[in-house]
């Protein structure tokens, strides 16, 4: 008997399963983890420590050690950023549930054609195409499903993700398995071997394989949201680090001061939580006036001078329903009071976080700003207004100038240089 099916973990509701006596009516525990705007699994925080799978494991504790399947779940996957972004989302996600120990995945849904308002969810569009996330579950299931003992393998990198897998290999000879990939984020990380030089083979997401040479001094490899299954030799192990390593986050923890806060938006201080894996964003409103904010953004001061050489922006996903950041501006104030600008975004898209590096600086804040352009002769703010239409404005956000809800930060971290 398959249980519950909660729309969403809901650990709340299966405390009360289990104190109305529940148990004895369970084989599996069962949940619909979807997430919220189609974010991905990492956005949504569901593998945090202390979050909801973690709660929901304590929930049903008492009802011994029962099987956790994922029943239903899904992402639509209209418009350009959720038509490519499925491949990662679903290929992560079976990356995680090996780390979780969800056995069983039942995708919202295989094959079809249903979506509501004109979207749709299928892996196979029905009588059309096979969708990249259906390649890549299709590629990327069986491989996994020849591991177990799944373990996270810190790499000294904001963003940067890589678990470990120990098992036998099953079909592929015994072969060990690091995956890697990154929340959205385009960097490079430093592999080197546990011993001696490394002939791995790097497999892609959807299954094309290429020769990968790791040797005694190391590799540079680049890293996206696109997840890498490295296939190692029997007995061979690769550690991963950053190419050049961080120093502290001098702004974790530190107040934010927003130009305009949306009435429903969280409050600004949560861009600086420390972490990219941030559910509900900062978002722009408008100005105490009413008047539209033309310059929306962030400012966060230090906790006196501090050396800083690399700022990491994030923003929300836009794979549903909401913006997220473009074009912006990233600033310091030195020590004299004067503001310099250390990075200038154009054209983000597909990247939810941008890690820029600068000459180190001494700074007293850290500011993100967005400014205006024009679209069809509009002036609007220079954002994504969602990834539907390439991030121009789909047809149920008005062309208008407009600041509520749009400029989005989820997350402005800055490191000193380590050392």
């Amino acid at each position: 008997m398959v249980g519950g099916n909660t729309l969403g973990v809901d650990p709340g509701w299966w405390e009360r399963l289990v104190e109305a006596g529940g148990c004895d009516s369970l084989d599996v525990v069962g949940i619909h983890p979807y997430t919220g705007f189609n974010r991905s699994w990492e956005e949504e925080g569901f593998s945090e420590e202390g979050a909801e799978l973690d709660q929901l494991r304590e929930a049903v504790a008492p009802c011994g050690d029962l099987p956790l399947w994922d029943t239903e779940t899904g992402w639509w996957s209209d418009g350009v950023a959720n038509f490519w972004a499925g491949g990662s989302d679903v290929a992560r996600k079976l990356v995680w549930y090996g780390l979780e120990g969800v056995d069983e995945w039942t995708y919202f849904f295989s094959e079809g054609g249903f979506g509501e308002a004109g979207n749709s969810w299928s892996l196979l569009q029905f009588g059309q195409y096979v969708k990249p996330a259906g390649a890549a579950f299709a590629a990327t299931a069986p491989v996994l499903a020849g591991y177990d003992g799944f373990t996270v393998v810190e790499t000294g990198t904001p963003g940067v993700r890589a678990v470990r897998a120990t098992g036998a290999g099953g079909a592929l000879g015994g072969r060990g398995l690091l995956a890697l990939w990154s929340e959205d984020l385009t960097t490079t990380v430093r592999l080197t071997p546990a011993g001696a030089p490394v002939a791995a083979t790097a497999r892609d997401l959807y299954g094309a394989e290429r020769p990968l040479a790791v040797p005694a001094e190391g590799v540079e490899v680049p890293v996206t949201g696109a997840p890498v299954l490295l296939l190692l030799p029997p007995g061979a192990g690769v550690d991963v680090a950053p190419v050049e390593a961080f120093g502290d986050d001098v702004l974790e923890g530190r107040p934010v001061t927003a130009t305009s806060t949306h009435e429903d938006a969280n409050d600004a201080d949560v861009v600086t939580s420390g972490t990219f894996a941030v559910r509900e964003p900062w978002r722009s409103g408008r100005l105490a006036d009413g008047v539209v904010d033309e310059s929306p953004g962030v400012e966060i001061t230090t906790d006196g001078p501090r050396t800083v050489d690399r700022v990491a922006v994030a923003t929300a996903g836009i794979r549903c329903c909401t913006s997220g950041l473009r074009d912006y501006t990233v600033s310091v104030r030195t020590p004299d009071g004067a503001w310099q600008d250390v990075a200038t975004q154009t054209g983000q898209f597909f990247d939810r976080v941008a890690l820029f590096r600068f000459d180190p600086v001494e700074v007293t804040a850290v500011r993100v700003r967005v400014p205006m352009t024009t679209e069809r002769d509009v002036p609007v703010l220079a954002a994504n207004y969602t990834g539907i239409v390439g991030g121009l404005h789909p047809d149920f956000i008005p062309l208008a100038t407009e600041s509520d809800w749009i400029a989005t930060i989820s997350a402005v971290r800055a490191w000193e240089p380590a050392g």
